[in-house]
């Protein structure tokens, strides 16, 4: 079975549990163990709230009118990173001074990430979560040219990618 189904069927614990289990059998290949604990340590590197979403980072550069007029019904775009370190815009192409670097943590369900292309990136040493467009991320808190930003119309609101 694929991590991708079966995370949608098994809460965290059971997931990294499974793992180890699998990890415990004396008489596994050494290369599917290479691959548990890996992914095993995606787990680890990630960090999921208390209701079990995990947290991702959308890294963008925009005029900062777009700031003031984004609201629920914007997309914010499927390349996203589960470490905010490594969180960059997609489109490095700016327009200088005249636009904002803007940071969003985000929280995501789960059973909206493809598991299994997380754990081939990772392997690449890539800390990319690729969304589908419209998925549905709740934005938790933005920077804004690195400051904490207070945006009440974003916070805490679905968004789209």
């Amino acid at each position: 079975m694929r991590y991708t189904e079966l995370i949608s069927e098994q809460t965290l614990p059971q997931i990294k549990a499974d793992i180890g289990e699998k990890l415990s059998d004396d008489d596994l290949p050494d290369d599917e163990r290479e691959i548990l604990l890996a992914q095993h340590g995606v787990l680890d590197d990630m960090f999921f709230d208390d209701a079990g979403n995990l947290t991702i980072y959308r890294a963008m550069s925009v005029p900062p009118a777009w700031i003031k007029n984004a609201g629920p019904g914007s997309r914010l775009g499927i390349y996203w990173s589960h470490d905010p370190n490594t969180a960059s815009p997609y489109d490095s192409s700016t327009n200088g001074d005249k636009e904002a670097q803007f940071l969003i943590e985000a929280s995501l369900a789960p059973r909206y990430i493809d598991w299994d292309f997380i754990w081939h990136l990772h392997n690449r040493g890539e800390n990319e979560v690729r969304l589908e467009p419209g998925d549905i991320v709740r934005v938790r808190r933005i920077w804004i040219n690195g400051k904490p930003a207070a945006l009440p119309n974003w916070i805490d609101k679905a968004y789209r990618v």
